[in-house]
This record gives structure tokens, sequence and C-alpha cells, in this order.
């Protein structure tokens, strides 16, 4: 694995830090109660929150028995369209034709993956054209250019990587849990007109409190 590496923890090691963070006298807090601790000032105990971007399904299958067994309070963030199986993981996406492939074509380019070494290379060179591309349509593009040239579905593999609206209405019915706003497609916002950047805001609450049917208060 070589993006989610940072971004992933064993269940096991889950578990363990929830027990480590009780056994060392911090209060496990939603976002709500973390705020008003902030707000009014209350640091007479140590509190954490425990937050999860995007939407993930091992979050549900993995991550909520844990938390409903420790009795602790999580929120998970929901890009909307993740949800509606049309989610732009570009991440993911080029880490799974760099693990695929002994080479990848991309645009003019040569790029050599076939030892473990030279695909930490490519991932790392591929994730920063998308980065230095100028705007997200050419984002889109050119990884759109590049799962076409090695026949790769990257919406098949949002759709079995997240969860959809019903197994996220399911989750919104736990007592733990908080399901809370995260842009429409998880865009770097820094790429965005002010007005795209709004509407990436505004709409995905929008489109979360109509699902949900309730308040969406958390971004």
């Amino acid at each position: 694995v070589l993006f989610r590496s940072a971004l992933e923890v064993t269940p096991e090691f889950l578990e363990d830090t929830i027990v480590w963070l009780r056994r060392n006298r911090n209060d496990l807090v939603s976002l709500d109660e973390a705020r008003s601790r902030l707000v009014n000032r209350r640091f007479d105990r140590r509190f954490v929150a425990i937050t999860l971007d995007d939407g993930y399904r091992d979050n549900n299958v993995w991550a909520r028995p844990i938390f409903t067994k420790h009795d602790v309070p999580y929120t998970i963030y929901i890009p909307t369209e993740f949800a509606e199986g049309r989610g732009n993981l570009w991440w993911t996406a080029l880490e799974e034709m760099v693990a695929r492939n002994d080479r990848l074509e991309a645009d003019d380019r040569l790029i050599m993956c076939g030892s473990l070494r030279e695909k930490f290379q490519a991932y790392a060179l591929l994730k920063q054209i998308i980065i230095d591309l100028p705007e997200r349509a050419a984002e889109m593009a050119f990884l759109a250019r590049l799962a076409a040239r090695h026949r790769y579905d990257a919406m098949a593999m949002a759709r079995e990587a997240c969860m959809n609206w019903d197994e996220i209405r399911d989750l919104a019915t736990d007592r733990f849990a908080a399901v809370e706003a995260h842009t429409l497609s998880h865009p770097l916002l820094a790429k965005l007109t002010h007005d795209a950047c709004r509407a990436e805001l505004v709409q995905s609450r929008a489109i979360l409190q109509d699902k949900l049917q309730r308040e969406v208060r958390h971004l």
C-alpha cells in the first residue's frame, strides 16, 4: 500500500488506541462536545474526538463495531459523489494502477514500476502530476486517459470502496455516529474558483440533509 498506509490503521490498532486513551484518562467525546469544551475553555480534562474521512465501507464493517463495543462517539465525513458511486478517488486509482503494472504510459511519458522501489517512485511522480495540474477538469482528464490506456475502471473501484446511501442512512441511526459534510467531490479546493468552492460546501450539506433528514452541522 503506497498511499493509504499513511491514512489507514488496522482494527487492532484502533481498539488498542481507544483502550490506551481511556487508560490514560482521556475523554472520548463527540465533535459537538469537543466544540463545547473549546468554546467554553473547559480544559480540566484531556479529550479526543475521532473522525474518519470519505465514507469508506471498511469504516462501517470494521471500525463501527469497535466504537460500539467501547461506547465511543465518532464522526464520518461524506463526500456526496462518493456515496453516489461516482467518486474521483484518484489517489487509490493511481495506487492500484501502479500496483498492477510493470510500466505505465502517462500521455507522452513512460513510467517504470516493476520493482517495489520503482512503484514508490512512480506513485510519487503521478501524485505530483495530479497535484500540479492547474484545474480539476485537467486532473480528471489526465486520470481518465491513464485509466483508459491501462483498462482500469476507476468508477467500479470507487463503488466498491465507499458506502452507498443505504449504508450511510443505516450508519446514521447509530447512537455513537455523526455523519457530516465533506464537499461534493473531494476536490483540491485551492484549485477552485470562489463560486465553485462555495457550491462544493453548500450543496454537499444540502444533499446530506435531504438524504438523512436531519441537520448537518460540521464540515
